[in-house]
């Protein structure tokens, strides 16, 4: 049976054209489109993922960091909403900035971030909230020179048995207790 070489370079184009489009739309769906970061079912996957392998293995760390900015609320109220989407652009940015090519840095929630870290222990994790709650405390917007945004920072560890919601968890009320401590600060969970 002879295929007409006109019809068959058009049929891989098209399939091509298809592929193209399904990992534009397979792109879409991981990414929040505010922040250009990845989504919060991206980052409970790789969490979930990363948690079986510990459980499995037991040798390999895991930690997470929970970030949360600072009076968001006020923030929006002060430079509008446009200027507070511009906050959130820009604190991705940082965040992104301080990340190994195997960790996860997604959108969380509103003003909410996770970043994955796999292999990192406990300590490693907070040296690196660290590092990141100074850079933002840094950040100069040329929108409006007088703004400061700050952050809380909550560190969590996988331990044997964890789930993601467990370790969120701790990380969340890490991040809390940050907030109740004066905010602008880490707090590791116990």
């Amino acid at each position: 049976m002879e295929h007409d070489p006109q019809t068959l370079e058009e049929a891989r184009e098209i399939i091509a054209e298809q592929r193209r489009e399904i990992e534009e739309l397979r792109r879409k769906a991981l990414t929040d489109d505010l922040t250009k970061l990845s989504v919060r079912a991206y980052a409970k996957a790789r969490l979930e993922e990363l948690l079986s392998e510990f459980s499995r293995y037991g040798q390999r760390s895991a930690s997470i960091i929970f970030v949360d900015v600072d009076h968001f609320k006020e923030i929006n109220d002060e430079v509008g909403h446009n200027g507070g989407d511009e906050v959130l652009r820009q604190v991705a940015q940082v965040l992104r900035s301080k990340v190994r090519p195997s960790d996860v840095v997604a959108r969380w929630g509103g003003e909410e971030f996770v970043l994955v870290l796999p292999g990192a222990t406990s300590e490693q994790a907070e040296v690196r909230a660290e590092v990141l709650r100074e850079l933002l405390k840094n950040i100069h917007f040329g929108f409006n020179p007088d703004l400061r945004v700050t952050a809380s920072f909550g560190v969590a560890s996988a331990r044997k048995g964890d789930t993601v919601d467990r370790i969120v968890g701790r990380a969340d009320t890490a991040m809390y207790s940050a907030k109740q401590a004066g905010r602008n600060r880490v707090c590791v969970a116990e």
